[in-house]
């Protein structure tokens, strides 16, 4: 959450609020009564939630972090077309919520001391939300990582509210408490207008928790808190010494182990540690390293795609030198940009022993980015004029980036482009020395396909269904083509259909297309793609498509 919040936001207190309503003349509408969860979107920060009406109709607002420190209203006035919720906040001041009610959704806006400061969806829960694990001193789960029977990983997040996050598969929902060992989820965070899964924690006689279960339609957890080993390793680039970090399964080695290559952002193995503990999870061990240039690792900060397959073949002899690692089962793993790497380091290297590729191109990034720039400003383009200039300008970014040419007709097109305030979504710098064309001049146009018609190890391609920036119709048929055309009979492409690019389904929750966070989350079939492809590959079996 950023820090740095609106000046109208000023009334948010790091507190936590339950405030009961005072006044029996203020009664709440019918279509209130029960209890309600969701999500408030202010400038510069979100904030779950909560209100609840009960019997005696008193309204009770509840806001976990960041509380926008609303007293019990005043006054409620409308009818079931909307209603305006009249009151004072903590710090003295007045606030005003514009309600209605849509389909089973409670929707609005608030305003304080006169300015607009958020809007709000609520939904009403499935479970009564009276029981307060913090209110009642009740211990929360451990912050940390659970193993289950067949490999799956469960992350525990407590966030200094009270909040439990609990995280499977890569997909966080929101723990309500129902005793001081039992908890219900629901499909988002925090909301919880349906029961997607129930949990319980078995603890020993000293009162530390031993035990996790989770039960529901589409899983079925019972795991036991781990530590995953840690061992520092470092390589020698071509730009100086390397550094990183390979988490390890617990129990005895040898293992099977994986080098993550990151995506664009990608800077510190840190950034990556959750994607290296779902594969310890799994029984094969990951390193995540600093990027060159980045944290410890010494080098170049100009990426070049070569440069970068180069480091990670360097990592992965490392990894291979150590007796308790599978020295014939050591891979790679590549993420979006670093989709275009891994395959490029199992050619380098020809020990690397598979290549797993995550929403992995398998076009130029030419193509990539301007496929993701004009899908993201498709609603703009109204006109096959408004299009042809986009293309246009594409057209004359990516011909100045590749050659450092017709700077002048690249700038008299931008300069059209911004009038019609398309430039946060086409980009391009208006500094002809930008250090970023460098970058573009080393592998805008790079090939991933001759490449790819190279790879003699196994290969699992994960790509996404309705990814608008790598896209399934360009992507899907290249990649088959090409490893149709390559040495290796041992591969497989997964697509995880309805998920986008960071493998989030559709934001669809209760009928309605929603902006609670991580509305439906990643798919869970991603991480399970893969856990049959580790089962396969820890008891050194080869697959066929």
């Amino acid at each position: 959450m950023k820090r740095n919040i609106a000046q109208k936001m000023t009334f948010f207190v790091l507190v936590l609020s339950l405030v009961e309503a005072t006044s029996a003349d203020v009664r709440a509408p019918d279509s209130w009564r029960g209890h309600w969860a969701g999500w408030a979107y202010g400038e510069g920060m979100d904030f779950p939630l909560r209100l609840n009406v009960d019997g005696d109709d008193a309204v009770r607002f509840f806001t976990p972090v960041a509380a926008a420190m609303l007293q019990a209203p005043t006054e409620i006035d409308g009818t079931g077309a909307g209603w305006v919720v009249l009151g004072e906040t903590a710090k003295g001041g007045t606030y005003e919520l514009n309600v209605r009610l849509i389909d089973r959704w409670l929707v609005g806006s608030g305003s304080i001391n006169g300015s607009l400061s958020f809007t709000f969806e609520l939904l009403p829960a499935a479970v009564s939300l009276e029981y307060e694990p913090v209110d009642d001193a009740a211990p929360l789960i451990p912050e940390g990582d659970y193993v289950g029977k067949n490999g799956d990983l469960i992350v525990v997040h407590n966030r200094s509210w009270g909040e439990v996050i609990i995280e499977h598969d890569s997909v966080g929902r929101t723990a309500f408490w129902t005793s001081p060992d039992t908890f219900v989820l629901g499909p988002a965070l925090y909301a919880i207008n349906e029961v997607t899964a129930t949990g319980a924690i078995e603890r020993s006689s000293a009162g530390d928790i031993t035990a996790l279960h989770l039960t529901g339609e589409e899983i079925d957890f019972h795991g036991r808190p781990v530590k995953f080993p840690e061992h520092e390793i470092t390589g020698e680039g071509d730009g100086g010494v390397l550094h990183g970090n390979l988490i390890m399964p617990g129990g005895a080695g040898p293992f099977p182990a994986v080098i993550i290559i990151g995506g664009s952002e990608w800077q510190t193995g840190d950034e990556w540690r959750h994607w290296a503990k779902q594969f310890a999870a799994m029984g094969i061990a990951a390193l995540v390293y600093d990027k060159a240039g980045y944290g410890e690792s010494e080098g170049d900060r100009l990426e070049w795609f070569v440069q970068t397959a180069r480091d990670a073949a360097v990592m992965a002899a490392a990894v291979r030198s150590r007796p308790d690692v599978r020295d014939d089962a050591v891979g790679v793993a590549g993420i979006s940009r670093g989709g275009w790497t891994a395959p490029l380091a199992a050619v380098i290297d020809e020990d690397i022993s598979f290549v797993i590729g995550f929403v992995a191109p398998a076009v130029s990034p030419e193509e990539q980015e301007t496929t993701r720039r004009l899908n993201e400003l498709a609603d703009e383009l109204e006109s096959a004029g408004d299009r042809e200039l986009a293309r246009r300008y594409l057209e004359a970014l990516s011909d100045y980036a590749a050659s450092g040419d017709n700077w002048e007709r690249y700038a008299e097109l931008r300069l059209a482009v911004d009038e019609r305030g398309w430039l946060d979504v086409l980009g391009g710098s208006d500094d002809r020395y930008d250090p970023e064309w460098a970058w573009s001049r080393l592998n805008r146009r790079y090939d991933p396909v001759p490449v790819i018609e190279q790879l003699s190890c196994p290969v699992l391609v994960v790509l996404a269904g309705a990814d608008s920036n790598v896209t399934l119709q360009d992507n899907e048929p290249r990649w088959r083509r090409a490893l149709e055309r390559a040495p290796t009979n041992v591969w497989r492409i997964e697509v995880i259909a309805g998920s986008d690019h960071g493998y989030r389904l559709g934001g669809l929750l209760a009928g309605r297309e929603a902006r609670i966070h991580d509305a439906v989350g990643w798919s869970p079939l991603v991480w399970s793609a893969v856990r049959k492809w580790a089962d396969e590959v820890r008891q050194g079996q080869r697959w066929d498509e």
